[in-house]
């Protein structure tokens, strides 16, 4: 009876445990630019982000739309973004946030 309960209990586990790692695989990445929020930075948040600027009825991940970490969703994180996707920008918008010496103007090649 103890075998059968500790194989019924590392069946349980490991089912349970192999759940839990597929579901975590299947979440996408938490991107800035990323607009639509499906771990990805492309054109469709371009589109949706410009959808939203011009008061469209659409749905964003605010957080992930403010790129430049003013506190707003504007033209700047517009442009921003158009830059990283036309391949002006060496990283991806967000990936110096944690830099002491970083300035959101900086990301703009005319500023």
């Amino acid at each position: 009876m103890k075998k059968l309960f500790a194989l019924f209990t590392a069946l349980f586990l490991l089912c349970a445990c192999g759940t839990l790692c597929v579901a975590a695989a299947e979440l996408p990445l938490a991107v800035s630019g990323d607009v639509n929020g499906d771990g990805r930075l492309n054109n469709k948040d371009l589109g949706l982000l410009q959808q939203y600027l011009n008061n469209w009825d659409v749905e964003i991940v605010p957080e992930l739309a403010d790129v430049t970490w003013d506190g707003k969703v504007n033209n700047k994180d517009l442009g921003m973004l158009q830059q990283y996707l036309n391949g002006e920008l060496p990283e991806s918008p967000g990936s110096n946030y944690n830099d002491a010496a970083f300035s959101p103007d900086s990301w703009y090649l005319n500023a």
